[in-house]
């Protein structure tokens, strides 16, 4: 039960990092079904992803980086296929510009710890990624219908509440509890190859190729890397329950942008974009080289 709760909390962690705020700014939809529909799918990612990060002793940015890369293409290249409409940049946008970037490098790895370091920088990361929801948020305006400010900022606090639980129920649970069976693996990679065959390969056709040519580098590297780190201590220690309230900051800063630039349609999105795709696929080469040149910690 505790390790079941270990992915559900991930998962909405995932899913707050990689898909309600990915839509921040835009018209509420009020369906609870589909919120929590949403947080199931990304706990299954969630799972396979913590599947990843134990067998491969994921520690350092570099690693990290390119297990959320997995994660990235996992999400838009099996359960959607939007790794596949634009290529070559579909590659990096948004599996690695996102997803790996933001959800697993900044939300899962980095957050989680400046929470346990100290208010500071609990404080610092919760604003700068509250800053850029603001401005990522007002770009949707130049493509669908300003949603009321008022349901906008109250949508952003109210998905940020379970946010605040998943990083405290995390570090209180604690890292050291995601010891999943060997049925459980062999189960859900089941269910991910049954997915691939019955919907991602009828519908996209390419991945079949581009896949492989994607996963396995990286999985080679990972591999190599856990040759030469010895195993790694999970996270043990959890902060004071009133720090994590810090994350709260995420949604009030992007709030006031999003408030403060109602009437200004900027071209954000693509802004955004432009910085972010050829990031992910930088960090994608670097680490490849940094891992398979040595181990960095």
């Amino acid at each position: 039960m505790r390790q079941l709760i270990y992915v559900l909390l991930t998962g909405i962690l995932f899913t707050y990092f990689s898909e309600w705020m990915f839509w921040a700014g835009q018209v509420p939809n009020p369906d609870p079904l589909e919120y929590l529909l949403t947080a199931a799918l990304y706990s299954f990612a969630a799972f396979i992803f913590l599947i990843g990060v134990r067998y491969f002793r994921v520690t350092g940015f570099w690693a990290v980086f390119l297990a959320g890369a997995l994660y990235g293409w996992l999400v838009e290249g099996i359960i959607v296929q939007t790794t596949y409409a634009e290529l070559p940049l579909s590659i990096s946008h948004t599996a690695l510009s996102w997803h790996a970037l933001l959800t697993i490098v900044f939300g899962w790895h980095y957050l989680r710890r400046w929470l346990r370091q100290g208010w500071r920088p609990a404080l610092l990361g919760s604003i700068a990624f509250g800053f850029l929801l603001g401005v990522w948020s007002i770009g949707w305006w130049v493509e669908v219908t300003p949603g009321a400010i008022g349901a906008v900022i109250a949508r952003n606090f109210l998905l940020t509440i379970p946010l605040v639980i998943a990083f405290y129920g995390l570090d209180r649970i604690g890292d050291i509890t995601f010891q999943p069976r060997r049925w459980s693996i062999a189960l859900g990679f089941a269910l991910l190859a049954a997915y691939y065959g019955f919907v991602t390969f009828p519908t996209a056709p390419i991945s079949i190729v581009l896949l492989p040519l994607l996963s396995v580098p990286v999985l080679l590297t990972l591999g190599r890397h856990r040759q030469q780190i010895p195993d790694v201590n999970p996270q043990t220690h959890a902060a004071p329950p009133v720090r994590y309230l810090a994350v709260l900051l995420i949604p009030t800063v992007s709030s006031l942008i999003y408030a403060l630039g109602r009437d200004v349609h900027f071209e954000t999105l693509m802004m955004v974009y432009v910085l972010t795709v050829p990031t992910g696929f930088a960090l994608l080469l670097i680490s490849l080289y940094r891992l398979w040149r040595k181990p960095v910690l």
